[in-house]
């Protein structure tokens, strides 16, 4: 009833109140793991190019996209062994034609253990993100690290999981289309700004966990909160009181 009194008194003095579910989806994390300066490996069209020695260290700072930036996004890999990456005809790794991702599937980052953190400050509490992953190792030799297959599973700590879809582990290479990968996903609401995803393999023959590339959009601000809506019935009716006694 508050809201909607407010509400009508906004209106009355000619405000337009803050419409807080809706927002366009903007994606302040789109980075393309990849091994650096490996021949024959691709970047994925307008994606940030996250090139690793082929053996790191167990912390990987990601860069978020413009978008990301100026949210003051932070995000960082975290593992329990050191990450190594992977790519490129040097690397006996064929390229993936003919999905709208190619770039995304054709290189890969992996940690030779069955889980990984994603490191996360700097997300607006309230607000509603989407993260997807890819997990597909394009070995020509053999199955590589995604030999026996198997799912990745993500969870969410100091979030409301909304939403979430396993992800599978795949060796593919060459012509295929978008549904041939399985992506994992989750949907979550931060309750703190420092939110951290958590990746886990199960199933599968080798103790690894493969990933290609990290997407995290926002697709929905928080809804604003009762101070804030009434500050801006005070603020209508002052305008409303102005315009009744000029």
């Amino acid at each position: 009833m508050m809201k909607k009194t407010i509400l009508a008194l906004a209106l009355a003095a000619g405000l337009t109140p803050f419409a807080g579910s809706a927002k366009a989806q903007v994606f302040e994390l789109q980075s393309d793991l990849q091994l650096a300066s490996a021949p024959g490996q691709v970047t994925q069209p307008g994606w940030v190019a996250e090139n690793a020695a082929k053996l790191g260290v167990p912390t990987l700072q990601l860069t978020p996209t413009q978008n990301g930036l100026n949210a003051g996004i932070t995000a960082s890999l975290a593992g329990t062994v050191n990450w190594e990456s992977r790519g490129g005809t040097v690397e006996s790794r064929g390229l993936v034609t003919g999905t709208s991702f190619d770039g995304v599937v054709s290189d890969l980052w992996v940690t030779r253990a069955l889980s990984f953190n994603l490191n996360f400050s700097g997300l607006a509490i309230g607000a509603t993100y989407m993260l997807r992953s890819w997990h597909n190792d394009s070995y020509t030799i053999n199955q590589g690290f995604a030999e026996g297959g198997g799912i990745v599973r993500l969870s969410a700590t100091d979030a409301t999981v909304l939403s979430k879809a396993d992800g599978t582990i795949t060796n593919l290479y060459g012509a295929k289309s978008d549904g041939n990968f399985g992506i994992a996903s989750i949907s979550f609401v931060p309750t703190s700004s420092t939110t951290q995803i958590t990746f886990t393999r199960i199933g599968g023959s080798i103790t690894a966990l493969p990933v290609n590339g990290l997407e995290l959009s926002m697709t929905g601000v928080p809804e604003p909160s009762t101070y804030a809506l009434f500050g801006l019935g005070a603020l209508a009716l002052m305008i409303a009181y102005r315009r009744k006694t000029a």
